[in-house]
């Protein structure tokens, strides 16, 4: 080492020294300070590095898998580290968080060190070493979304691949850049870079139109006291992982007990409805035992509450006796009775509501016959040598149906047209008569079972005798009715009128009297009308010519005179506005001393001085 030191003087020595020449044997003497000074300065490290280790590049490939209420991803980290000094060097590899599954060094497992602030690997000396970790972070479900907070290596970059097990997602990786998204069979990949950092926040949203899907529901009940006790169990489908609410059946029915999956559910009341949790994607079974109240409004047992709106909803019902059972809204109800119960399943439509009511059966013998009612209303007027006649039976079915319907008309009288606003005229037929020579009765054919309100449109005549007597005017009785009244309007034309002669069990009334719908299809003007109950109403009438009451009007009167050589001459020009009734002729008063030369004007078939 001293050797080695002269050496150094010697040489920087002849550096100083320019161009002159040294012998070889020569000694070189210094002052003591000025050695210890190279001796220090040969003998001193060089500056420290500014960090014991440093952390390349790292690889994360990240597998988010799905069991059953949660996510977990599953991190295989690469990362290169050196360390730059032979001693004991503490290197951080992840923070808090990460549930370490395994660690190793250049292939070889490893045990890191366990701190408040993560997990770190001791390396004893001067290396290079390619670590690799492998472990697991829980994600958390959120609103509809998934989110966690994943511990990575702080390396200079980070790749990162990531696997999620949803398809069609709002993904977020903060901080990253370059990142990409795509979807496959399996789900969504996506990869992208991080520019260093301790942790990355990874969150996905599943595009989904509805948290879950109720799609059957089946419910059962018979009663117990004054309610009906219902066990109802229905099938829930959870398109999303997590926990959603799902709501029941309305707060007004009394709960009894609810299951989800086999197990007792916590229940809770939630905008008017009992509703409960669900957790986990896949199908759920929600079993629930609730009453409703039987109410008697008018006298009929009445039960009803909400029900979830469900696509297939199916209920069946046990009843005490012979029942009849309603729905709530509108379906076909099937029932099956004995003299005991009665059992009626049916399917609603959706609906958030279902009522019933039920009453005691109509025997089967009496259920079968139609019972009805008919209003009878007929309209005539006179033309030369024929009585026309139109009538409009309106029938009202109050049991039953029927498809095919009867009335009579007077043998005197031809039924020219028989129709119906709806169409539902198939045929219609004479019966023959057995015993009733003044009528003949008329059968006609439906193309359909009518309920309720009918109305047959009838247009008849009847021809009239040349001597002038009494007429009795063909009325139209309605056959099979339990009970039936008519109206007789007698109509004014403008040659013929008919007057009332004689009348017998009917009474003569107003013409408001007559329904919108039929005096409506009237053209002529009402002169009398009467109205009956009986079947023995009689009506006699009599052809008379109208009276033609004067119309009223104003008229406008131009007049121009010119004056000749012996006479005067004048043209008057009158209009006539018309306000009320017809004007059949005009009478015009002129001045005694003059003479017409003619009378011209629209409508003028002759005038008379």
């Amino acid at each position: 080492m001293k050797i080695l030191i002269v050496l150094g003087l010697v040489l920087s020595s002849i550096s100083s020294w320019a161009e002159e020449v040294i012998s070889p044997s020569g000694q070189v003497t210094l002052p003591l300070t000025q050695y210890q000074l190279l001796v220090q300065q040969a003998t001193s490290k060089g500056p420290s590095a500014p960090s014991s280790y440093a952390v390349g590049q790292s690889e994360l490939n990240v597998v988010f898998r799905q069991h059953t209420g949660r996510v977990t991803a599953t991190v295989n980290a690469q990362v290169q580290v050196e360390t730059f000094d032979d001693e004991w060097t503490l290197v951080p590899l992840l923070g808090p968080g990460a549930a370490l599954e395994s660690a190793t060094i250049n292939g070889k497992a490893v045990q890191l060190i366990q701190r408040a602030d993560g997990l770190f690997w001791l390396s004893e000396n001067r290396q290079k070493a390619t670590v690799q970790l492998s472990y697991h972070v829980d994600a958390h479900f959120s609103d509809l979304s998934y989110v966690t907070s994943l511990p990575v290596p702080d390396a200079a970059a980070t790749r990162f691949t990531l696997r999620i097990p949803h398809r069609h997602i709002d993904l977020s990786v903060a901080p990253s850049t370059n990142l990409v998204k795509t979807d496959n069979e399996n789900g969504t990949m996506a990869t992208g870079t991080v520019a260093g950092g301790r942790n990355v926040m990874v969150a996905w949203r599943v595009a989904q139109e509805r948290e879950f899907v109720l799609s059957q529901a089946e419910y059962s009940g018979s009663i117990r006291g004054e309610a009906i006790a219902w066990v109802a169990e229905i099938a829930a489908e959870m398109l999303v992982d997590g926990e959603v609410t799902v709501p029941l059946i309305s707060t007004q029915s009394t709960l009894v007990g609810v299951e989800v999956d086999g197990k007792a559910a916590t229940v809770f009341s939630k905008e008017g409805r009992f509703a409960v949790r669900l957790s986990g994607a896949g199908k759920h079974d929600i079993r629930l035992s609730f009453l409703s109240r039987i109410s008697h409004p008018k006298g009929v047992p009445t039960t009803g509450f909400d029900i979830p709106d469900v696509p297939i909803s199916k209920f069946e019902l046990s009843l005490p006796g012979e029942k009849l059972v309603r729905v709530t809204p509108a379906t076909n109800v099937e029932s099956r009775s004995d003299k005991q119960t009665t059992q009626v399943s049916f399917f609603i439509p959706l609906s958030s509501q279902v009522s019933l009511t039920w009453m005691e059966a109509i025997p089967q013998d009496v259920e079968l016959e139609t019972r009805a009612n008919a209003v009878v209303y007929h309209a005539l007027h006179a033309a030369e040598g024929v009585l026309y006649g139109q009538a409009a039976i309106q029938y009202e079915i109050t049991r039953g149906d029927a498809n095919s319907l009867l009335f009579s008309i007077p043998r005197s009288a031809q039924v020219n047209r028989i129709s119906n606003a709806s169409d539902a005229i198939a045929d219609w037929i004479l019966l023959e008569n057995d015993g009733d020579a003044a009528n003949t009765t008329i059968q006609v054919f439906l193309n359909r079972a009518v309920t309720g309100e009918f109305v047959l449109d009838v247009t008849f005549e009847q021809l009239l005798e040349e001597q002038s007597s009494d007429i009795l005017a063909p009325i139209l009785r309605a056959g099979g009715v339990v009970r039936q009244k008519g109206m007789i309007a007698l109509l004014s034309g403008s040659e013929l009128a008919l007057a009332p002669a004689q009348h017998a069990d009917m009474s003569e009334v107003g013409e408001n009297q007559l329904p919108a719908f039929f005096r409506n299809q009237l053209t002529q003007a009402v002169s009398h009308t009467y109205k009956y109950h009986a079947d023995s109403a009689q009506l006699l009438v009599n052809t008379v010519t109208p009276e033609h009451q004067q119309g009223k009007f104003n008229a406008q009167v131009d007049s121009l005179v010119s004056i000749g050589e012996v006479v005067l001459m004048g043209q008057v020009g009158i209009g006539i506005d018309v306000k009320s009734g017809v004007l059949r002729d005009l009478q015009l008063q002129l001045p005694g001393d003059i003479n017409i030369l003619g009378v011209t004007g629209p409508s003028i078939r002759t005038h008379q001085v």
